[in-house]
């Protein structure tokens, strides 16, 4: 019909597997496997089903508890139900919000043990991976595992787009970020983290407002220049003693912006045809989709990361590398 829109629906399993999508939970699993909507519709009508709101939840497990505390209390209050179908409705926003995480809590559960990239996601890194290392002669790509590491290749999140906003102005997300002292984001919280959030001082500061050096601090590391990004990349290269060749961005940015970042990394003695960014990939209608989701994944292996602080994606990309093996040290911030 004319002023509708179609919007594009991809399923859970293609960004990614493992229990969360519906894959078992591991040997002699006893628990019910996801089914689809369609089929949740037939077992489950409207009128079986018991609602639950999330937000009313939330107000009573308490909004600033810890993450294993909302899991605990969740999970207690699911069992406790009588009821044979039960739906969650709502959102959960939290904003300017430290929460204490504790790695060591998560690195255990199957959730995150048995998490795995989607068949889709793994062939778009797989039919990447001559673009990403360094290959001599007849030697096929490697294809690394969950688990594994890209040798060589320097990983890195340049977030832009809504983050810089209009330019010229100081409307976009980075400025809004430092007019309220946000502190980063979910797992770039981790204590084991070797870059904390330090901005200076808002003693006297109101709320929606900063002063010059505010201003400078977050713009470096939420929005740096391509002239940031390398003394960035030497500072954390001197101090990782890595020997890097490649190096894959992951990014929304503008043209002009790449093209500048490309240059400046030329002279810096990258040479041209290592450096890859996320326009470059070649991917198939299906990995084109799910894109962030193959970015995430070759950012997840690469030797050494470099990501924005207060991204829930570079969030994301922190927390697989912490719980697949790479260290803190190869995982940094801008």
């Amino acid at each position: 019909m004319a002023g509708q829109r179609d919007v594009l629906k991809i399923p859970y399993n293609a960004l990614l597997s493992g229990p969360t999508s519906g894959m078992p939970w591991g040997p002699n699993d006893q628990h019910p496997r996801a089914v689809s909507q369609k089929y949740w519709e037939v077992v489950c009508p409207g009128s079986e089903r018991r609602v639950v709101n999330a937000d009313e939840v939330m107000k009573q497990v308490g909004r600033e508890s810890d993450g294993i505390k909302m899991l605990t209390d969740w999970a207690k209050l699911m069992r406790d139900m009588p009821e044979r179908c039960v739906e969650i409705q709502g959102t959960q926003s939290y904003w300017l919000h430290t929460h204490p995480i504790t790695l060591g809590d998560v690195q255990e559960s199957s959730t995150v043990r048995l998490l795995e990239d989607s068949e889709v996601v793994k062939n778009g890194v797989r039919e990447n991976m001559s673009k990403l290392q360094k290959i001599s002669g007849a030697q096929r790509p490697y294809i690394p595992k969950t688990t594994g590491t890209i040798e060589g290749l320097l990983g890195i999140h340049i977030r832009r787009g809504d983050y810089r906003g209009d330019l010229g102005k100081d409307n976009g997300h980075c400025f809004g970020l430092g007019r309220w002292g946000a502190s980063y984001s979910g797992w770039s919280q981790l204590p084991e983290m070797h870059d904390k959030y330090d901005s200076p001082s808002r003693e006297g500061v109101e709320g929606g407002q900063y002063t010059p050096e505010i201003k400078e601090y977050y713009l470096k590391h939420c929005l740096p220049t391509p002239r940031q990004v390398i003394a960035r990349i030497r500072e954390i290269q001197r101090e990782s003693h890595t020997h890097l060749s490649h190096i894959f961005v992951a990014n929304n940015a503008e043209d002009e912006y790449l093209a500048d970042l490309r240059q400046e990394l030329v002279a810096d003695g990258w040479e041209a045809d290592n450096i890859v960014t996320s326009k470059d990939l070649r991917l198939n209608w299906q990995a084109t989709s799910v894109s962030n989701v193959v970015d995430m994944a070759i950012l997840a292996r690469a030797e050494v990361f470099i990501g924005n602080g207060w991204s829930s994606m570079t969030s994301n990309i922190v927390m697989r590398r912490l719980t697949t093996g790479q260290t803190p040290a190869s995982t940094r911030l801008w």
